[in-house]
């Protein structure tokens, strides 16, 4: 994790910078309307976009946000 960085400003805040440029895909986000339909992505900026686009119309529920399982490595033998 990096250590943020001060920005500039009378209310400033801090400004946190990215360590890596690798897709972050651990998560898998839900979107759920109040009539019951529900939305899957794993990409956060796509359900975020959702969200502000629908939302604002009073559609929506809440978003739920799922691990998404580790894929684990299958050894070649051994112990």
């Amino acid at each position: 994790m990096s250590s943020p960085t001060q920005s500039t400003g009378e209310n400033s805040l801090p400004v946190f910078e990215s360590t890596s440029t690798d897709p972050y895909d651990r998560h898998e986000y839900t979107l759920v309307f109040k009539n019951g339909k529900k939305v899957k992505s794993d990409d956060y900026t796509t359900i975020r976009n959702m969200w502000f686009q629908w939302c604002g119309m009073g559609s929506c529920s809440h978003i739920d946000v799922s691990d998404i399982p580790s894929k684990k490595k299958k050894g070649s033998g051994g112990f």
